[in-house]
């Protein structure tokens, strides 16, 4: 399919720095072939009679691809649906960027090295390079500080799962309560 068939959503919940689209392409340039394991999502619409194609979630990957100068992604990279409803695109879309998961750090230390992670050239907040100085650990368990409490007022619980993602992301301990 031809990238200028393709209009990115303009209501997609991420957006990436000019050093990790740099990243990415390089990661794109490495392993093509594992973007048709994770595909584009793709909703056909009409506005005003004009069949309008968008893409709700790869939009990085397709930023990444274009600044390639792809001008042509294989059909198999996509995957489209008809006419599905905008709560639908915000729903998929958000699940889609949430990680609801967590590094088992020792999983990660039997399987590479810390050059090995590096080589990656992954965003710096995906796995931190120090765990693999114990010293450090220990030194930040004993000076550890006693926790506190924040409290964040949000206008919705959208808002608040995007607040408790970027609290957790920066390392923290965050519940939300409706």
């Amino acid at each position: 399919m031809k990238t200028n068939l393709l209009t990115f959503w303009d209501k997609n919940p991420r957006s990436i720095t000019d050093e990790n689209l740099e990243k990415l392409k390089r990661s794109l340039k490495e392993d093509p072939k594992f973007l048709e394991k994770r595909k584009m999502l793709v909703n056909r619409t009409k506005q005003w009679k004009k069949e309008i194609l968008i893409v709700y979630a790869w939009n990085q990957r397709l930023k990444g691809l274009i600044a390639l100068w792809y001008d042509e992604i294989p059909d198999e990279w996509i995957d489209i649906e008809d006419n599905i409803s905008e709560e639908l695109m915000n729903k998929r879309a958000f699940k889609d960027n949430t990680e609801y998961w967590r590094w088992d750090i020792e999983i990660i230390k039997q399987n590479f090295t810390m050059g090995e992670i590096q080589a990656m050239d992954l965003p710096e907040y995906e796995v931190p390079l120090s765990i693999w100085d114990e010293e450090v650990e220990e030194e930040e368990e004993e000076n550890k500080p006693s926790p506190i409490t924040v409290t964040v007022f949000c206008s919705d619980m959208w808002e608040a799962e995007l607040v408790k993602s970027d609290i957790e992301w920066l390392g923290y301990e965050c519940k939300v309560r409706g």
